[in-house]
């Protein structure tokens, strides 16, 4: 882990990662904008077979569904840039902080919210190719995983504000 925290710990890495990740980020939005934010977030978030199954059945209907299986593109890659972009900051802020090489752990955190990511990814393209592998051990598991996903990322993220607020408040930088 200390190993990965000092090859992350890079201004390049940082940029050319956080690019990677802002230009998937925004092409994924673009492909996805006929879906609409409102009915992506229930399927992301949703618990039940019944939503799943309703909402895929909408797009379907609506002949949107297209654009959310396009995405799948670069939603396959997305994980791998935003998990590194993490990972890279993560690392820069733990050596700024002096942080000791127990926390080195956290590092792994990024990399778990990708593997959601691509759970939610796998089971959301098995939804689509056929509805009826639409269950409720399955909906239920790609909701969790998507909640888990946006719950992990999100801690790595601020993680990273707070700790940079802190770095920029001790150095009279704010």
């Amino acid at each position: 882990m200390e190993k990965l925290r000092e090859k992350m710990d890079s201004t390049r890495i940082i940029i050319i990662t956080g690019a990677l990740y802002l230009i998937s980020q925004a092409a994924i939005g673009m492909i996805l904008q006929p879906v609409g934010i409102g009915p992506f977030m229930r399927l992301q978030t949703s618990l039940s077979e019944d939503a799943v199954s309703s909402i895929i059945n909408e797009w379907y209907q609506a002949d949107i569904a297209r654009f959310y299986l396009q995405h799948f593109y670069l939603d396959f890659l997305h994980p791998l840039w935003y998990s590194l972009f993490l990972v890279s900051c993560m690392s820069k802020i733990f050596n700024i902080q002096s942080l000791p090489g127990k926390w080195n752990y956290l590092l792994l955190l990024p990399f778990i919210a990708g593997i959601f990511d691509l759970i939610e990814n796998i089971l959301h393209l098995l939804f689509f190719s056929n509805r009826e592998n639409i269950t409720p051990f399955l909906a239920c598991l790609s909701g969790t995983a998507s909640i888990a996903k946006w719950a992990v990322a999100g801690l790595c993220t601020l993680f990273i504000f707070l700790y940079t607020a802190k770095w920029l408040t001790q150095k009279n930088k704010f």
